[in-house]
């Protein structure tokens, strides 16, 4: 199976609004561990 083809059929099988707030929310939920691992690396680098 092409995943192309599979990711595609995945995105017309979940309605687009959806789909929006799930790629939102995985972008701000990315966006928040790499902020908190950036702040404990530079904090353990402080020590």
């Amino acid at each position: 199976m092409d995943p192309i083809l599979l990711a595609d059929g995945i995105m017309d099988w979940i309605p687009t609004k959806l789909w929006q707030w799930i790629v939102i929310l995985l972008c701000g939920a990315g966006l928040g561990i790499g902020l908190f691992l950036r702040n404990k690396a530079r904090k353990a680098a402080g020590l």
